[in-house]
């Protein structure tokens, strides 16, 4: 049996991971977990791998309200409803990924602490979870991390609706 030692989750793709203490892992996933990318000016996901300052930077988003939330390496923040947008797109390992380029003070913000100008996308749900395939996206996950045997850790993506996972820190 596979045990669980942490949960951790940013709103924002590449931008500094958060450690949940209880977390609902729905079959899309943990609602608001990458909800959000970053993208240069030529249309492409940032990452940390090219942005280091991004893991100084760290991010949370509330379904339930709308709000993002980020809080800048020098301990500022800045927070707002998400509302508002004109339709983008991106392509991520190979698909392409539909959104909107979010109108407030995301971008700014964090092209600022960055150096970098930067637009903030919110992924639609759509495509954030779409494989292309047969929409077993967590099962494909465990499959490519070495879960050979299909074995998905007792979580069938397929048949099981969500899970709630309580750890105790």
């Amino acid at each position: 049996m596979a045990t669980v030692r942490a949960i951790h989750v940013s709103a924002v793709k590449s931008l500094r991971l958060t450690r949940l203490a209880e977390a609902r892992i729905e079959r899309d996933g943990i609602p608001g977990d990458r909800r959000f990318a970053l993208l240069d000016p030529t249309g492409r996901v940032a990452t940390q791998r090219e942005i280091g300052a991004f893991a100084q930077i760290q991010s949370r988003y509330d379904p339930a309200t709308g709000e993002l939330a980020l809080v800048l390496p020098d301990g500022s923040e800045v927070a707002a409803a998400v509302n508002g947008g004109r339709p983008a797109s991106t392509n991520l390992w190979g698909r392409d990924i539909e959104g909107r380029a979010i109108d407030g003070p995301w971008s700014e913000a964090v092209s600022e602490a960055v150096g970098r100008p930067l637009t903030m996308l919110e992924l639609l749900a759509s495509t954030v979870h779409d494989d292309g395939g047969d929409g077993d996206q967590a099962a494909a996950q465990h499959t490519e991390n070495g879960d050979e045997n299909g074995d998905h850790f007792g979580f069938d993506p397929a048949k099981d609706r969500d899970v709630h996972v309580r750890l105790p820190f």
